[in-house]
């Protein structure tokens, strides 16, 4: 949030924080609903805006938010950063 605060104006924030949150009662109430973008894990994607998703893993009845990401970005570089946190995605 220090980086929203630092670098977009007011009106962007809050239009991406409800944009963000809307998605976020929409995954909570659907979590497959979203694609696997994974082979060798159940990683989902939920986009927010054109520009940014939500990576995430549904396991049993939890979601696990793994990262926010650019959604304009080549898949390798969420996959390299999910893989160096140890998860090998």
């Amino acid at each position: 949030l220090l980086f929203l605060q630092e670098n977009w104006s007011k009106s962007v924030r809050v239009n991406f924080l409800e944009a963000m949150n809307s998605t976020i009662a929409i995954l909570a109430e659907n979590p497959k609903a979203f694609p696997i973008v994974s082979d060798s894990h159940a990683v989902r994607r939920c986009v927010i805006t054109s520009q940014t998703s939500i990576l995430y893993e549904l396991q049993n009845d939890t979601i696990y938010v793994l990262t926010l990401t650019d959604s304009r970005q080549d898949p390798t570089n969420w996959r390299k950063e999910l893989a160096q946190r140890g998860g090998g995605y």
